[in-house]
């Protein structure tokens, strides 16, 4: 499964890594590598995820929620 963000998303993304490094140094990286790993996790498990809308699941982080 191919993941791709939109460009608002993207900038989104960036944002939330440079708030959390921050906050703390090097959290922004955990954050990010917590992303990558859940969208490994969505891209082996599509559907284990609780649906949102008709169209849509939702994936929540645990350290990061």
């Amino acid at each position: 499964m191919d993941v791709e963000f939109i460009e608002p998303a993207s900038v989104e993304l960036d944002d939330a890594i440079e708030y959390y490094n921050m906050q703390s140094p090097g959290l922004g990286d955990q954050f990010f590598d917590q992303v990558l790993r859940t969208i490994d996790l969505i891209s082996l498990f599509p559907e284990a995820w609780a649906k949102a809308t008709k169209h849509t699941r939702k994936a929540l982080m645990r350290r990061f929620p």
